[in-house]
């Protein structure tokens, strides 16, 4: 049964709630309209009421929730915050990290209007990949770019990829991603986006070749593949603990499954096998550190206690650092 509307509770506050399974005072609406705020913007289209508004002020105007799920990925901050898009990795105020590689790795991007093209020089071959956004794409509303050059080209390619994501280093930016959370206030959630794919698997098969190029892939080079994954999961855990120390209340972790091309017994063999059980630890970490960082909690505690709180969330980082090796596993 529905609680009575009350009027100092926020739309944040409804949301947190029925992420949690509890129940609101009523239930909250937050429409994602960004596809068709983009089709229209850019056509002229938009109801005139509404001309000339962002897409928050028509959320305010008509008393929804802000919808922060999908990151604005055609309007980054600088160019570098989405400069590895076509590899599958970001820097955008949404993620609450920086991409940073190596100097080993020379990083050479040539843009022209509506294509960016990315060459990574590394000591052992280069990869090329090009993404593109045309007029056709944004009268359809479009929200991120199209790889029209995918990174893996042949057998070697996969090596020269394990090499990058060996030599990628994930570093915080708590305060990008603080300073959004503030502006959306308690009017939505701000969602972190840890990572698009939930395993290195699914990271190879939405990022790095086309969809049906990839199935031939997984059955005809699987040596390749499975060596390519181990180093994707090198920068996933790094993700894993810089978003599990962040201040998001949740967080994205995988997306774009459905019964055709995640269809289940692949499914359940590359990508959700162990999830549960991260989900679980991720959790029991993430409540441990609300205790530690509480000085009340501190002060009041004895010792012993603020001890062992210590030592258990020391051992679920080590069993959360097992199950991500896991992930990338076969049976």
């Amino acid at each position: 049964m529905l609680n009575r509307r009350r009027k100092d509770m926020t739309h944040k506050e409804r949301m947190l709630m029925a992420v949690r399974g509890e129940m609101p005072d009523i239930l909250p609406y937050v429409p994602r309209f960004d596809l068709w705020y983009n089709a229209n913007s850019f056509s002229g289209t938009l109801p005139r009421r509404h001309q000339g508004r962002t897409p928050n002020e028509i959320a305010h105007a008509e008393g929804w929730a802000l919808h922060k799920v999908v990151p604005e990925l055609l309007k980054v901050r600088t160019p570098e915050d989405n400069v590895h898009r076509a590899i599958g990795l970001y820097s955008l105020k949404e993620n609450g990290y920086k991409v940073r590689m190596s100097s080993n790795i020379d990083v050479r991007v040539t843009r022209s209007e509506g294509s960016t093209q990315v060459k990574y020089h590394t000591p052992i071959g280069t990869i090329s990949v090009k993404e593109v956004i045309t007029d056709e794409m944004r009268k359809a509303g479009a929200s991120i770019t199209w790889v029209q050059e995918r990174a893996i080209k042949s057998a070697k390619d996969y090596a020269v990829l394990s090499y990058i994501f060996e030599n990628t280093e994930i570093l915080p930016d708590y305060e990008g991603y603080a300073q959004w959370q503030a502006e959306i206030g308690e009017d939505g959630l701000a969602i972190m986006m840890g990572t698009f794919s939930a395993s290195p698997i699914q990271h190879i098969q939405r990022d790095l070749l086309e969809a049906t190029e990839f199935f031939f892939e997984y059955n005809d080079r699987q040596k390749e593949m499975r060596r390519l994954a181990e180093s994707i999961q090198h920068v996933y855990d790094q993700i894993l603990r810089v978003v599990a120390d962040s201040p998001a209340e949740v967080v994205l972790w995988g997306a774009n499954y459905d019964d055709m091309i995640t269809y289940p017994p692949y499914f359940e063999k590359e990508i959700s096998r162990m999830q549960t059980e991260k989900d679980r630890l991720t959790k029991a970490i993430g409540q441990i550190k609300i205790r530690l960082d509480n000085p009340q909690f501190i002060s009041s505690a004895k010792p012993e206690v603020v001890e062992k709180q210590k030592q258990e969330i020391e051992k679920l980082n080590q069993d959360l650092k097992v199950v991500q090796e896991r992930i990338i596993q076969l049976s």
